[in-house]
Protein backbone atom coordinates (compact mmCIF):
# COMPACT_ATOMS: atom_id res chain seq x y z
CA UNK A 1 0.00 0.00 0.00
CA UNK A 2 1.28 3.46 -0.88
CA UNK A 3 2.13 5.53 2.17
CA UNK A 4 1.26 9.08 3.16
CA UNK A 5 3.41 10.57 5.91
CA UNK A 6 1.27 11.84 8.76
CA UNK A 7 1.37 12.81 12.43
CA UNK A 8 -1.43 12.16 14.91
CA UNK A 9 -2.15 15.36 16.83
CA UNK A 10 -3.77 15.14 20.27
CA UNK A 11 -4.36 18.26 22.42
CA UNK A 12 -4.46 17.47 26.14
CA UNK A 13 -5.72 19.47 29.11
CA UNK A 14 -6.27 17.80 32.49
CA UNK A 15 -7.64 14.64 30.86
CA UNK A 16 -8.23 11.71 33.21
CA UNK A 17 -5.13 9.53 33.11
CA UNK A 18 -6.89 6.26 32.22
CA UNK A 19 -8.86 7.90 29.42
CA UNK A 20 -5.77 9.66 28.10
CA UNK A 21 -3.78 6.44 27.93
CA UNK A 22 -6.60 4.56 26.21
CA UNK A 23 -7.02 7.35 23.66
CA UNK A 24 -3.28 7.57 22.98
CA UNK A 25 -2.79 3.83 22.57
CA UNK A 26 -5.82 3.54 20.30
CA UNK A 27 -3.94 5.59 17.68
CA UNK A 28 -0.47 4.20 18.40
CA UNK A 29 1.21 2.36 15.53
CA UNK A 30 1.07 -0.89 17.54
CA UNK A 31 -2.74 -0.80 17.63
CA UNK A 32 -3.62 0.45 14.15
CA UNK A 33 -3.87 -1.91 11.17
CA UNK A 34 -1.85 0.38 8.91
CA UNK A 35 1.70 -0.84 8.31
CA UNK A 36 3.86 2.27 8.41
CA UNK A 37 5.77 4.41 10.84
CA UNK A 38 4.21 7.57 12.29
CA UNK A 39 4.21 9.51 15.56
CA UNK A 40 1.51 10.54 17.99
CA UNK A 41 2.19 14.13 19.07
CA UNK A 42 0.51 15.07 22.34
CA UNK A 43 0.33 18.81 23.05
CA UNK A 44 -0.19 19.43 26.75
CA UNK A 45 -2.00 22.75 27.07
CA UNK A 46 -0.74 23.72 30.52
CA UNK A 47 -2.32 20.87 32.49
CA UNK A 48 -2.29 21.20 36.29
CA UNK A 49 -3.64 17.73 37.12
CA UNK A 50 -0.79 15.60 38.47
CA UNK A 51 -2.29 12.33 37.19
CA UNK A 52 -2.51 13.80 33.68
CA UNK A 53 1.10 14.97 33.80
CA UNK A 54 2.29 11.60 35.13
CA UNK A 55 0.46 9.80 32.31
CA UNK A 56 2.13 12.08 29.76
CA UNK A 57 5.55 11.38 31.26
CA UNK A 58 4.92 7.64 30.97
CA UNK A 59 3.75 7.94 27.35
CA UNK A 60 6.78 10.06 26.52
CA UNK A 61 9.05 7.10 27.25
CA UNK A 62 7.35 4.89 24.63
CA UNK A 63 8.50 4.82 21.02
CA UNK A 64 5.95 6.46 18.76
CA UNK A 65 4.79 9.09 21.26
CA UNK A 66 6.06 12.68 21.41
CA UNK A 67 4.95 15.15 24.08
CA UNK A 68 5.21 18.94 24.00
CA UNK A 69 4.38 20.89 27.15
CA UNK A 70 2.94 24.39 26.85
CA UNK A 71 3.63 26.49 29.92
CA UNK A 72 0.19 28.09 30.00
CA UNK A 73 -3.29 27.00 29.03
CA UNK A 74 -4.20 28.73 25.79
CA UNK A 75 -7.20 26.72 24.66
CA UNK A 76 -7.68 23.98 22.10
CA UNK A 77 -7.01 26.18 19.06
CA UNK A 78 -3.69 27.31 20.53
CA UNK A 79 -2.66 23.71 21.23
CA UNK A 80 -3.64 22.53 17.75
CA UNK A 81 -1.76 25.37 16.06
CA UNK A 82 1.34 24.58 18.13
CA UNK A 83 0.98 20.98 16.97
CA UNK A 84 0.94 22.20 13.38
CA UNK A 85 4.29 23.90 13.97
CA UNK A 86 5.83 20.74 15.41
CA UNK A 87 4.26 18.01 13.28
CA UNK A 88 6.86 17.91 10.53
CA UNK A 89 4.58 16.06 8.10
CA UNK A 90 2.26 17.17 5.30
CA UNK A 91 -0.71 15.34 6.81
CA UNK A 92 -2.17 15.55 10.32
CA UNK A 93 -4.72 13.24 11.92
CA UNK A 94 -6.75 14.69 14.80
CA UNK A 95 -7.49 12.67 17.94
CA UNK A 96 -9.44 13.62 21.07
CA UNK A 97 -7.63 12.98 24.35
CA UNK A 98 -10.44 10.92 25.90
CA UNK A 99 -11.89 9.26 22.79
CA UNK A 100 -11.15 5.98 21.02
CA UNK A 101 -10.11 5.33 17.43
CA UNK A 102 -10.78 1.89 15.98
CA UNK A 103 -7.89 -0.18 14.54
CA UNK A 104 -9.04 0.28 10.92
CA UNK A 105 -9.21 4.08 11.01
CA UNK A 106 -5.90 5.13 9.45
CA UNK A 107 -5.76 2.24 6.99
CA UNK A 108 -9.14 3.25 5.54
CA UNK A 109 -8.24 6.93 5.41
CA UNK A 110 -4.81 6.48 3.82
CA UNK A 111 -6.15 4.06 1.22
CA UNK A 112 -8.83 6.57 0.24
CA UNK A 113 -6.46 9.53 0.16
CA UNK A 114 -4.00 7.68 -2.07
CA UNK A 115 -6.81 7.07 -4.57
CA UNK A 116 -8.17 10.63 -4.19
CA UNK A 117 -5.17 12.98 -3.84
CA UNK A 118 -7.30 16.09 -4.41
CA UNK A 119 -9.01 15.74 -1.01
CA UNK A 120 -7.90 18.21 1.67
CA UNK A 121 -9.81 16.85 4.68
CA UNK A 122 -11.06 13.29 5.19
CA UNK A 123 -13.15 12.28 8.18
CA UNK A 124 -15.23 9.25 9.07
CA UNK A 125 -18.46 8.58 10.92
CA UNK A 126 -18.43 8.31 14.72
CA UNK A 127 -20.66 7.32 17.59
CA UNK A 128 -20.90 8.90 21.03
CA UNK A 129 -21.26 7.10 24.35
CA UNK A 130 -21.84 8.10 27.96
CA UNK A 131 -18.72 8.43 30.08
CA UNK A 132 -20.58 6.59 32.84
CA UNK A 133 -21.46 3.59 30.64
CA UNK A 134 -18.85 0.79 30.92
CA UNK A 135 -20.46 -1.03 27.97
CA UNK A 136 -20.13 2.09 25.80
CA UNK A 137 -23.48 1.71 24.13
CA UNK A 138 -23.80 4.23 21.28
CA UNK A 139 -26.21 7.04 22.09
CA UNK A 140 -25.78 8.81 18.76
CA UNK A 141 -24.18 7.87 15.45
CA UNK A 142 -23.39 10.40 12.73
CA UNK A 143 -24.56 9.95 9.15
CA UNK A 144 -22.71 12.57 7.14
CA UNK A 145 -22.95 12.35 3.38
CA UNK A 146 -19.62 11.69 1.65
CA UNK A 147 -19.71 15.29 0.43
CA UNK A 148 -21.45 17.61 2.90
CA UNK A 149 -21.61 21.24 1.83
CA UNK A 150 -22.41 24.60 3.41
CA UNK A 151 -25.88 24.28 1.91
CA UNK A 152 -26.37 21.19 4.09
CA UNK A 153 -24.73 22.77 7.13
CA UNK A 154 -24.36 26.57 6.83
CA UNK A 155 -22.49 26.85 10.14
CA UNK A 156 -19.80 24.40 8.97
CA UNK A 157 -20.29 20.92 10.46
CA UNK A 158 -18.91 19.30 7.31
CA UNK A 159 -17.13 16.35 8.92
CA UNK A 160 -16.34 15.04 12.42
CA UNK A 161 -13.33 16.80 13.90
CA UNK A 162 -11.91 13.98 16.00
CA UNK A 163 -11.90 11.68 12.97
CA UNK A 164 -10.33 14.15 10.56
CA UNK A 165 -7.12 13.66 8.63
CA UNK A 166 -6.12 16.81 6.78
CA UNK A 167 -3.48 18.30 4.54
CA UNK A 168 -1.62 20.74 6.74
CA UNK A 169 -0.71 23.10 3.90
CA UNK A 170 -4.41 23.47 3.05
CA UNK A 171 -5.26 24.25 6.67
CA UNK A 172 -2.44 26.78 6.92
CA UNK A 173 -3.62 28.50 3.74
CA UNK A 174 -6.79 29.59 5.55
CA UNK A 175 -4.99 30.58 8.76
CA UNK A 176 -5.28 27.41 10.86
CA UNK A 177 -7.51 27.43 13.94
CA UNK A 178 -8.62 30.95 14.80
CA UNK A 179 -11.75 30.58 16.97
CA UNK A 180 -11.21 30.33 20.72
CA UNK A 181 -13.45 28.10 22.80
CA UNK A 182 -15.89 25.67 21.24
CA UNK A 183 -16.67 25.21 17.54
CA UNK A 184 -13.13 25.92 16.35
CA UNK A 185 -13.49 22.93 14.04
CA UNK A 186 -16.67 24.01 12.25
CA UNK A 187 -15.19 27.48 11.86
CA UNK A 188 -12.13 25.94 10.18
CA UNK A 189 -14.20 23.68 7.91
CA UNK A 190 -16.34 26.63 6.85
CA UNK A 191 -13.33 28.75 5.93
CA UNK A 192 -11.79 25.84 4.05
CA UNK A 193 -15.01 25.17 2.13
CA UNK A 194 -15.29 28.83 1.18
CA UNK A 195 -11.69 28.65 -0.08
CA UNK A 196 -12.59 25.73 -2.35
CA UNK A 197 -10.97 22.97 -0.29
CA UNK A 198 -12.41 19.47 -0.56
CA UNK A 199 -13.83 17.99 2.66
CA UNK A 200 -15.14 14.44 2.57
CA UNK A 201 -16.41 11.83 5.05
CA UNK A 202 -16.16 8.06 4.73
CA UNK A 203 -19.32 6.11 5.48
CA UNK A 204 -17.67 3.96 8.15
CA UNK A 205 -17.64 4.41 11.92
CA UNK A 206 -14.03 4.41 13.10
CA UNK A 207 -14.26 6.55 16.23
CA UNK A 208 -16.01 6.56 19.61
CA UNK A 209 -16.59 9.96 21.21
CA UNK A 210 -16.74 9.89 25.00
CA UNK A 211 -19.40 12.29 26.28
CA UNK A 212 -18.10 13.65 29.57
CA UNK A 213 -20.34 14.34 32.54
CA UNK A 214 -23.14 11.93 31.64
Amino acid sequence: MQKIDFTVLMPVYNTKAAELKEAAFSVHKSKQNIKQEYNVLLIDDGSTNEDTLQALKELELIDGFRVHYKKENGGTSSALNKGHELAGTEWVAIMGSSDISFPNRFKLQIEHLVKNPDIDVLGTQLFSFKESDPKRKPIYTTSHAYERTLIDSPYGWLTNHGTAMYKLSSVNEVGGYTLQGRYQDVDLWKRMALAGKKIRTLNTVTYAWRKAGI
